[in-house]
């Protein structure tokens, strides 16, 4: 059962508004604008993390809204049945104009809560993805969508494209090439447009996101990153950005002082961007690990490996966030980063596979070769009966980190040779870390790639 923020919600509008009425200026009375802020509530009621994501180009409109959640910080606690750290909101304040009411608005709010949740256990995820997709398309095509509903929905429609992508790669389908093409020709035309997305809460910079999202898992294009440089300043952004820098891909030169400089700042956001800090915590130690990069303050992967744990702990404890920062993958490395220090801990391998849960295929083999439960050939059996290229790609890649820390050359070379015949979309960044441990790892480019099975 899910909680009931109703009561919560409509309490604290109501403070909000009695602030917002009471700031706004006589000068603003006829003014027309919207304003859109993103902040978050912690538990105890504190406001953190205010901004404006959506100004009206006026600061007589802007200031009241902003000031409203300032001065009704702090609200009351969470409801206690809530078990996350934080509840994040997006407010829309309207001078002189109505909020959006569309024909589309129930399709996104079903796009933005699967967008945010992790689906893995979700059976009915896919179907609903692709009957809202089907609905979108079905409004855009009738062409009775007003302008900005019609903008809305095909960003909505490419959006829930990346979440169906990534279903097809974990199944081992390749994503229908003509379909993700259209869907990017739409954002094309939003970003070169600048098309006024506020009141439906999407920025420019999400906008870019998701381009560059669905130019990687869709079309494993090499303009997935000129995206992501146009929203270089936001946080998930740049993460996947810092990864191209870690490994150099597409085009990109290895530069790990810049990729420690972007993971730095996303780690410093902590949970406001859901899972980037994690993400961020997991890439650094990648980078001291894997690069060779050095940060003075904290040079230890191990470190960094157990903050990842931290941050994404705080999200997966919420509500259909079982394994959305990928905290069971995390593990599973923070096993080998510590065995290369000379520190076996079993433990780590089995809270690694309980995390993953029964949709899991490849981990808890890897898991139980890992901790000497069962030998190679068993191992090697089970990954190779996993439908997805990137889980046989990860258990082999793990399967070839082990076999280096405990100075076992021939499996080294027993588990690259499976490895070295995935192809550069499948299993890149693995590709490119296998250099570490075997000196004819390929050197194809690489995409970014958030380690999960």
């Amino acid at each position: 059962m899910g909680v009931d923020f109703k009561p919560y919600l409509d309490a604290l509008m109501k403070t909000v508004r009695q602030h917002w009425y009471e700031l706004i200026p006589e000068s603003a009375s006829m003014k027309r604008g919207k304003v859109l802020l993103e902040f978050a509530v912690l538990r105890d009621g504190r406001v953190t993390g205010v901004k404006v994501v959506g100004g009206s180009g006026d600061v007589a409109l802007d200031r009241p809204a902003y000031g409203s959640i300032t001065a009704s910080s702090p609200f009351p606690p969470l409801p206690p049945e809530f078990k996350g750290q934080y509840l994040g909101l997006r407010f829309n304040f309207y001078y002189n104009e109505e909020p959006k009411r569309s024909p589309i608005s129930t399709l996104v709010v079903d796009i933005r809560k699967k967008l945010r949740e992790n689906l893995s256990n979700d059976k009915d995820a896919k179907p609903d993805l692709e009957h809202d997709i089907a609905a979108l398309t079905e409004f855009l095509d009738a062409g009775k969508l007003d302008a900005g509903d019609a903008v809305a929905a095909r960003y909505f429609r490419a959006a829930a494209q990346t979440v169906l992508n990534v279903f097809r790669n974990k199944d081992g389908l390749t994503p229908d090439a003509a379909v993700n093409e259209q869907y990017l020709k739409d954002l094309d035309s939003i970003i070169a447009a600048k098309s006024d997305l506020t009141a439906w809460g999407i920025t420019m910079p999400e906008v870019a996101y998701t381009a560059g999202t669905l130019a990687w898992n869709g079309l494993h294009s090499p303009r997935t990153y000129a995206y992501w440089q146009l929203c270089v300043d936001a946080v998930p952004c740049m993460v996947n950005l810092a990864s191209g820098y870690t490994l150099g891909w597409e085009g990109m030169q290895p530069d790990p002082a810049k990729a420690l400089e972007l993971d730095l700042k996303a780690f410093d956001t902590g949970t406001t961007h859901r899972c980037a800090g994690a993400f961020a915590a997991h890439n650094i130690a990648g980078l001291i690990y894997f690069a060779g990069a050095s940060y003075p303050k904290d040079n230890d992967p191990v470190s960094w490996i157990q903050k990842s744990c931290a941050l994404s702990d705080l999200i997966e404890a919420q509500p259909n966030s079982e394994n959305a920062c990928n905290g069971a993958g995390t593990r599973m490395d923070e096993f080998l980063y510590r065995l290369a220090q000379g520190d076996r801990r079993n433990n780590l391998l089995t809270d690694a596979v309980q995390r993953y849960g029964d949709k899991a295929t490849t981990a808890p083999a890897l898991a139980q070769y890992l901790s000497g439960s069962i030998n190679a050939t068993a191992f090697q059996e089970s990954v190779e009966s996993n439908k997805s290229e990137f889980g046989r790609c990860y258990a082999y890649f793990h399967a070839m980190w082990y076999a280096f820390i405990v100075g076992d050359t021939s499996f080294v070379n027993k588990f690259y040779e499976p490895l070295s015949k995935f192809d550069g979309d499948t299993c890149r960044s693995y590709l490119i870390y296998a250099r570490k441990f075997h000196p004819e790892a390929t050197r194809s480019q690489s995409s970014p790639t958030q380690h999960s099975e």
